[in-house]
């Protein structure tokens, strides 16, 4: 090691670790350990590059070592809370927790964790008390500052407050401009609340370009391309009500007592079930093969292997045009075949399909309109209320 390395291993892991190369810091604690197996900074170090590298359920034999080597060391019950985490074993995670606070209860970090795995738990008071606590014990952290920001952000609120919260990230931002958690926060603010999917693109293409690892990212950036085109909205509009369904009945599970809004509800929820399954048959085919025609454009359909995939990638190579018409004539071949089950003519479906899109997009349009409007006006208001007032006449 000394004939590759001119520094001592334990500089170089420290150096890889304090510069965020998370990868390299992965290979050289693995060269450390083929020489020295008991070299506990190099359990350590290659611990922690399994935590930012996604990898957390690859640790057992770090955290059982380092647990081994110091079961009282702070650093090392913090790894283990993490992995413990990771693995859903949240009391065995809890106790390595609160003993390090009873140790060191000014420990940020520790607190920053304990936020976490409260989150885990839906515990959410909880989870705010800790990371305000770790805010305040290290107010430079940006870590810390964008899970106070996002917990804070789950109490909703309308246009004015998704207008703090934004300016909040950009204060934040100022701690460590490069933080693609919170560039992707801003851009889940400008998406879900304030109608703007183009700024959200943006910052989600600054997020992706600095994590291209995180598998988030090209989700939120998909979603963002997704909502910039209207018409494209409208076909998924019965995808995305099941997606709501899908996250209500969550809810449901993680707080049962929620159930008495669905007893008085469920001539409401039942008609949105119909009406969602109506839409289904029209809107979904098209909507899916659309979003397959586009989203496998933009992949390559580079994450496909085997029989399938080969086929896929045979198919994306041809000119975007002849995809486009024989994914329309696949749409249109499955319209005639449902207007012929349901015995209707099919210019009769055809009118009525073209009708039931056209007041969608209508609606959708007008919503769209009117959100971007008063977005526009809370985004005003809230950097006039943030600008120095102007200096005296004299």
């Amino acid at each position: 090691m000394s004939n590759q390395h001119p520094r001592p291993p334990e500089e170089w892991l420290q150096h890889l670790h304090e510069s965020r190369q998370w990868e390299r810091l992965v290979e050289m604690s693995r060269e450390v350990l083929g020489v020295d197996p008991e070299d506990d900074r190099a359990h350590y170090h290659l611990g922690w590059a399994l935590v930012r590298t996604g990898r957390t359920k690859e640790m057992q034999p770090q955290v059982e070592f380092l647990l081994r080597a110091n079961p009282e060391h702070i650093g090392y019950r913090q790894l283990a809370a993490l992995y413990l985490m990771e693995m859903k074993r949240y009391q065995e995670a809890w106790r390595h927790v609160d003993g390090c606070l009873a140790d060191d209860p000014a420990n940020a970090a520790i607190h920053h964790l304990a936020a976490m795995l409260a989150i885990r738990q839906q515990r959410w008071e909880l989870a705010k008390k800790h990371s305000l606590t770790a805010r305040s014990l290290s107010p430079d952290d940006a870590d810390f500052a964008y899970l106070n920001i996002v917990l804070n952000s789950m109490e909703g609120g309308g246009p004015v407050q998704a207008w703090n919260r934004i300016l909040q990230y950009e204060e934040a931002l100022a701690l460590q401009p490069e933080h693609d958690g919170m560039l992707a926060g801003i851009g889940d603010v400008y998406l879900t609340e304030l109608e703007d999917p183009k700024t959200a693109e943006s910052f989600y293409r600054r997020a992706l370009a600095i994590d291209p690892q995180d598998k988030h990212h090209p989700q939120r950036l998909w979603k963002a391309i997704k909502a910039r085109n209207l018409f494209f909205r409208v076909l998924r509009v019965p995808i995305s009500g099941w997606e709501y369904l899908r996250n209500f009945f969550r809810g449901l599970a993680a707080e049962p007592w929620r159930c008495v809004y669905l007893v008085f509800g469920i001539k409401f929820v039942l008609a949105f079930a119909v009406w969602l399954f109506v839409m289904s048959l029209f809107f979904a085919p098209a909507a899916l093969c659309f979003e397959w025609l586009v989203l496998a454009d933009i992949t390559r359909a580079s994450r496909w292997s085997g029989k399938w995939g080969s086929w896929t990638l045979g198919f994306h190579r041809l000119p975007f045009w002849v995809r486009f018409v024989i994914c329309l004539a696949l749409i249109c071949g499955l319209w005639c075949a449902m207007f012929r089950l349901l015995g209707w003519p099919l210019w009769i479906g055809f009118a009525m399909l073209a009708a039931l899109y056209g007041v969608h997009f209508l609606i959708m349009g007008v919503l769209v309109l009117v959100r971007r409007s008063h977005s526009s006006l809370a985004g005003r208001k809230a950097r006039q209320r943030r600008s120095p007032p102007p200096l005296p006449r004299t």
